[in-house]
């Protein structure tokens, strides 16, 4: 594969200009066609294939600490395509964030003490300690409350008007289990609530985020801190049964999370936690009503339905895209990688490789064998994937039992501007 095999104004548009990714699917299919490891002169090297994308993740030489990225390596050729569909300070903040890197604030210190985005052996470390707290059953042992609170939340929605699922039901019940989980007093939960949604946005690509986003994330990110940082001195003083209780009681050996880094998992867990489950019960619901067949095989087979939320993961992925920095020069799918080269691994479009899973522009949840990576492989698997597989089911379960002819408002989704979250902006639905 030669370089910049793509066009670097066809890259940048795709990732500023909204409507170019209302249905990336095409584009990734024509990426993986042409080659699943491409370079382009934007100084990225895309992945699209299964297995590239897959060794990339486990791939020890893969970086997920952004300081590797050479930012020398951008340049080549410039076309004139761009231009005449973006705005001129779109196109500045995004050369700017490839030639210095990401804008430094109260943000981008929290996000560096993020586990997605740290190395061994911090990563390993800090995973090990969050683990204990942190375990696989707590998915299994939530199960419970998360079905008490869909409940409630059902109860609680207007069947004779139109209803946004976004905002009354996918968004709702991921942030009050999270809140639940960490024993976030209830008299606090609309305060620590309100400032998540300004985090989700810094996690964005942040070339494309604007000064007054950025300073929402900034501001969030120490409201957040000072929030969590208190409450932590409050459960060591006074301990409870709860996930926070048990994250700040969590050592190995004598060692404990240090306090930015009890903030940095507990904001994580809220930020991306909710985001991405949000996002998969959205799109996972609109492409159920949307193939009524598949609809009608969730009904009336229950037993299918936690296989089906690996289905819908593969076929929308809620998280599309996460990168990593070339440590040293690598070897992918035939292509190699130079040292500090950034890569960005297009998860959804990894998730329909024909390679790896026939037909896959077809919703089939009876698929078998269905793997997706929409969260993530290897070291940094998602350590929340087990909870959001049953909040998800979980909730589309309950709410498709209870409202058996749910169906949309209007006939095209309202997709967000997000390029690494793909979730609804709005979802209207009648009930009855």
């Amino acid at each position: 594969m030669t370089a910049d095999h793509l066009p670097w104004w066809e890259l940048a548009r795709f990732v500023a200009v909204p409507k170019y990714r209302t249905d990336p699917y095409p584009l990734y299919r024509r990426l993986r066609e042409d080659g699943p490891v491409q370079h382009s002169s934007l100084g990225v090297t895309l992945v699209s294939g299964y297995d590239e994308v897959t060794e990339v993740l486990r791939h020890r030489a893969a970086s997920n600490v952004e300081a590797h990225f050479d930012h020398a390596l951008t340049g080549g050729r410039h076309g004139r395509g761009l231009f005449s569909e973006l705005p001129a300070r779109l196109i500045v903040r995004l050369v700017l964030r490839l030639q210095h890197g990401a804008p430094s604030g109260a943000f981008q210190a929290m996000s560096n003490r993020f586990l997605i985005l740290m190395d061994p052996p911090d990563h390993t470390r800090i995973r090990s300690l969050a683990s204990r707290a942190f375990t696989p059953r707590i998915a299994d042992e939530a199960r419970a409350m998360i079905e008490t609170i869909t409940a409630e939340v059902l109860d609680e929605l207007d069947a004779t008007a139109p209803v946004d699922m976004m905002e009354a039901f996918a968004y709702r019940i991921p942030i009050l289990v999270i809140c639940r989980l960490l024993g976030v007093p209830v008299e606090e939960q609309a305060q620590v609530c309100a400032w998540v949604p300004d985090v989700v946005r810094g996690l964005d690509v942040d070339g494309l985020l604007s000064t007054s986003m950025i300073a929402h994330a900034d501001a969030a990110a120490v409201n957040l801190t000072r929030y969590f940082a208190a409450l932590a001195e409050r459960r060591r003083a006074d301990p409870g049964d709860d996930l926070f209780s048990r994250l700040v009681a969590a050592s190995d050996d004598g060692d404990r999370l240090a306090s930015d880094e009890l903030v940095a998992f507990a904001v994580l867990l809220f930020a991306a936690g909710h985001e991405t489950t949000a996002n998969l019960v959205g799109n996972g619901l609109w492409h159920l009503l949307d193939h009524q067949d598949q609809l009608e095989l969730w009904r009336d087979e229950p037993r299918l339905r936690r296989h089906a939320i690996d289905e819908l993961l593969r076929y929308d992925s809620p998280i599309q895209i996460t990168q990593r920095m070339a440590l040293e020069p690598l070897t992918i799918g035939g292509v190699t990688i130079p040292t500090g080269r950034q890569m960005t691994l297009l998860l959804g479009a990894a998730n329909r490789d024909p390679a790896m899973h026939s037909q896959p522009d077809l919703l089939d949840v009876t698929r078998p064998d269905c793997r997706p990576l929409s969260f993530g492989f290897g070291i940094h698997h998602c350590i929340g994937a087990a909870l959001a597989r049953v909040e998800a089911e979980v909730m589309l379960g309950a709410l498709i039992d209870r409202h058996p002819r749910v169906r949309p408002v209007e006939t095209e989704p309202r997709w967000r501007k997000s390029i690494i979250f793909r979730g609804l902006s709005e979802f209207p639905v009648r009930l009855a």
